[in-house]
């Protein structure tokens, strides 16, 4: 009975929202209609007559007017552009969360890429880094060191390069052996006692180590062992560490001391490794390439990388004598250094030749 009263006191209050709801003026329709229907949900419980009645006539009074069923309309599309919207946020939440998650599935794997393509390039596997390069190209985009590398390491695959060659005098090994092989004004800078093969330097590139590709300027090593009268080594690099490794290289078809290949360093043009696969053209100048030499030779024999940095001796493969009592005087001063666990030191003429005719190329 109590409860009954005061739904006869919620009626008496909500008799002018009513009349505000007849009018069209009501505010909050929607809040208005759910207590007029739990008050209708209601009645059947209620024992006074009176008040029953009087709560029938309310709900019926409202059920009958004409705003009644435009408000129902109302309110059930409102309902049903809530679900729908409700649907709509639902459906876009999935797809961020999706889009978030396939996100990180594509930085994980690209994250996995980079690291299979440095593995490969640390073991040499050069077939591998082209494969996956060319595999995820659209995805590699941020991958710099790959973009600009990748037409050396197609050409290095291509051609089966993988050693660079530099020859000097054999008292510049103790320095070499020490503090690996440093540029001309390095040594100088740093007062390290060298003996250089070359008084002029007519490339004027003393910041640069001159390098060859897989054989030496055997022209050069030639003239200046008679020069000099000294004994020489050739010094066998890693080519594919020092090629792409961060330091500049200059790369020049024909001989850096050149007057067209001084033009072209003055500008810079030769580090563009687009220059490295024109170490191998079909001609050079008045050089026709000779059809008897592997792929892995230049054009011109004497052809060279101008290397811009130091080479440590973590790069150095082999060092090769010509001269067997160097070599022998060499091992016997140098039998428990664990140098000669590093490196091979290996007394041969495979490097000394004066010309490409007769090199059995297979044992190189």
């Amino acid at each position: 009975m109590k409860n009954e009263k005061k739904f006869k006191e919620l009626i008496d209050s909500l008799k002018n929202d009513r009349n505000l709801f007849f009018s069209g003026s009501l505010h909050n329709e929607k809040e208005f209609i759910e207590i007029v229907h739990k008050i209708q949900n209601y009645i059947p419980s209620v024992v006074d007559q009176h008040i029953k009645e009087n709560m029938t006539n309310f709900v019926n009074s409202i059920k009958k007017h004409k705003n009644y069923d435009i408000a129902l309309r109302t309110l059930k599309q409102a309902e049903i552009r809530q679900k729908e919207y409700q649907e709509y946020e639902k459906e876009r939440l999935r797809k961020i969360e999706e889009e978030k998650h396939a996100k990180l599935q594509k930085e994980k794997e690209l994250s996995n890429v980079v690291s299979n393509i440095k593995a490969s390039l640390d073991n040499k596997n050069l077939n591998k880094v082209i494969e996956l390069y060319e595999k995820y190209y659209s995805d590699l985009q941020t991958f710099k060191f790959l973009h600009m590398n990748i037409q050396i390491i197609k050409c290095l695959n291509r051609r089966k390069i993988r050693k660079l060659i530099h020859f000097t005098n054999i008292e510049n090994l103790e320095s070499i052996l020490n503090y690996g092989l440093l540029p001309r004004k390095t040594l100088e800078d740093r007062n390290i006692s060298f003996k250089f093969t070359d008084a002029d330097r007519h490339d004027h590139r003393k910041d640069c180590t001159s390098l060859s590709i897989e054989y030496p300027n055997f022209k050069m090593l030639y003239l200046k062992k008679k020069q000099y009268n000294d004994n020489f080594i050739v010094i066998v690099l890693d080519a594919i560490s020092i090629l792409l490794n961060e330091y500049k290289k200059y790369y020049l078809y024909i001989n850096a001391a050149n007057k067209n290949a001084q033009y072209w360093l003055q500008k810079e043009e030769l580090a563009d490794p687009k220059y490295f696969d024109k170490m191998f053209m079909e001609s050079v100048i008045d050089i026709k390439r000779d059809c008897n030499i592997p792929d892995y030779i230049t054009t011109d024999p004497q052809a060279e990388i101008l290397y811009n940095g130091p080479i440590s001796i973590k790069d150095i493969l082999e060092i090769h004598f010509n001269d067997t009592e160097s070599y022998n005087n060499f091992l016997k001063n140098n039998y428990n250094k664990p140098i000669l666990n590093n490196i091979r030191f290996i007394n041969s003429n495979f490097y000394f030749k004066e010309n490409l005719e007769n090199i059995e190329w297979e044992i190189r």
